[in-house]
């Protein structure tokens, strides 16, 4: 039996975030920020400090960043699971770049990866 990629989520998050409740972080992130739920990756984002906080990504995070809803200054996020809680934030256009490369990289050495460019963000809608 092929395990989801929410259920590989699930379970990291019980491993890594022990004290946190999945199910209440997705309920929240669906209705206050960005949440993903796909057969490549699971996120959830939100707007903080003028930026996009990832709280969580699981599976392919450049498909993740090329998915938000528009483009803000910086994205941070804290590896809590790894003993950090302070978030690092980051400029966008840093974080477009590496996820502009990465692409490359998978295109050039693993001939089955498709992902669409992200060459950028749409600019936020007031």
């Amino acid at each position: 039996m092929v395990t989801s990629l929410l259920v590989k989520a699930y379970e990291y998050y019980q491993e890594k975030l022990p004290g946190c409740d999945f199910g209440k972080d997705l309920e929240w992130y669906a209705m206050n920020g960005a949440l993903y739920v796909g057969p490549d990756v699971v996120g959830m984002a939100c707007v903080l400090n003028d930026g996009w906080f990832i709280r969580f990504a699981y599976g392919d995070l450049t498909r993740f960043v090329g998915l938000l809803p528009y483009e803000l200054p910086k994205i941070g996020w804290a590896r809590e699971g790894e003993g950090h809680s302070d978030i690092v934030w980051h400029p966008t256009k840093t974080v477009l770049r590496a996820v502009a490369l990465a692409i490359k990289l998978h295109e050039k050495y693993d001939r089955n990866y498709t992902s669409k460019r992200f060459a950028s963000l749409p600019t936020q809608q007031n």
